[in-house]
Order: C-alpha cells, then structure tokens, then sequence
C-alpha cells in the first residue's frame, strides 16, 4: 500500500491544477488522493506481492491502476467522486518480438470501489491471472 500511497503523492503534485496535461486534464486534489486512501485504509485494501498496481492519472481526472501479467495487460479506471472501476483486461500472446492482440479473449467489467467484497472480486481475478501464468 505504501507504493500505491507514494505515487498518489507525486500525482497530487503534479496534476492538482486544471489544465495540466498539455493544456487539458481535470485537476486532481489532494482531498480526492486523501479520501480515496483513507477508504483503502478504512476497507484494509491491500495488495499480495507481485499484483501492486502501476498507477497513473488520466485527462479525465481518474486514477488507472494498471497490470501487466503474462497475457493479460490489465487496467482499472477509478472515479475519485463515485469510486466506481472501470475494468479492462486485454489478452495478448506473445512471441519472440511481438504481442498480437486476442480480442475475443477480453474481458470488461464494473467495480464498486466504495465495497471492500469488490476490491476482494477484483484481486481474487487478479490472482486468478498470476496463476495460470506460473
């Protein structure tokens, strides 16, 4: 949780004031990164070894937690208002050089992040990644 909480800090930094992707991108506040870690805390979110999130502001003022596990590249866009997730897994295969996209294998959903059995849904499919890749 630690890294997650690092990472939101330097977004906070560079991303409170509106405009700050190249003129566009909806502010994020340090109220917003502060209340969405204190729901982390308060639900005791955490994630196993090797599933820690890549995170990212978008223009649109949401965090993207992104992983990238065997096939799967995998992202979740979180609304700091409603805390609603946005899930998006997109199978690769990969060779030697390359990764070819395997569209029928994606896989959309929706996540309430404000529910602690939600984060659990969405880590136990995390999980569930991880183990077929080993």
């Amino acid at each position: 949780m630690e890294q997650i909480r690092e990472r939101l800090m330097v977004i906070v930094h560079l991303c409170s004031k509106e405009g700050w992707y190249d003129g566009e991108g909806v502010a994020i506040t340090e109220p917003q990164i502060t209340a969405f870690l204190e729901m982390m805390d308060k639900l005791g979110i955490e994630f196993p070894e090797g599933l820690v999130p890549f995170v990212y502001p978008t223009p649109e003022g949401e965090l993207r937690f992104e992983w990238d596990i065997w096939v799967h590249v995998t992202s979740l866009d979180i609304n700091l208002h409603t805390y609603a997730g946005y899930f998006l897994d997109a199978v690769f295969r990969t060779g030697d050089k390359f990764r070819v996209d395997l569209p029928g294998l994606d896989t959309e959903d929706n996540y309430d992040l404000s529910r602690e059995e939600e984060w659990r849904r969405l880590i136990k499919t995390l999980t569930s990644y991880e183990r077929i890749s080993s």
